[in-house]
């Protein structure tokens, strides 16, 4: 009776390794981290959302902070994008909040309100192991 246990906790176990195998990637993608900055007319652009769109699959998004800076979330657990061609489209301004709001009013930081605009690769882009980090500039 215990070898018998014992034989169908082993293959319990090697059925459990093996279906958690595909867990991580189960559709073959592979996941590198990417990050980068956005410009608008050369100045930092904050809250901006970036997303890049594979050309198959789920998209990676991230929102820029203060200096333009964004690091790309694929799910909620994980990093990066899939390696491959992507298209990148950002979406900006609107109404803005306070970044300090509260702050005292001498040294409050003062936002300037960008008119709402999107702006879409004019080339898709390779996100490769070696590839991963992009400076993109809007006009």
């Amino acid at each position: 009776m215990f070898s018998s246990s014992k034989t169908s906790l082993t293959g319990l176990v090697i059925l459990v390794i093996i279906t958690c195998q595909g867990c991580s990637q189960s559709s073959g993608l592979k996941i590198v981290p990417v990050d980068g900055t956005v410009t608008l007319n050369g100045e930092p652009l904050a809250d901006g959302l970036v997303t890049f769109y594979p050309q198959s699959g789920r998209p990676s998004s991230a929102k820029t902070d203060s200096t333009g800076h964004f690091d790309l979330r694929y799910t909620a657990d994980q990093m990066g994008a899939a390696v491959g061609s992507h298209e990148i489209h950002i979406t900006y301004g609107g109404q803005q909040q306070p970044s300090q709001p509260n702050v005292p009013s001498k040294t409050k930081v003062v936002t300037k309100a960008i008119p709402r605009g999107e702006y879409k690769s004019p080339e898709p882009v390779s996100v490769t192991e070696s590839n991963h980090h992009f400076d993109i500039k809007i006009p």
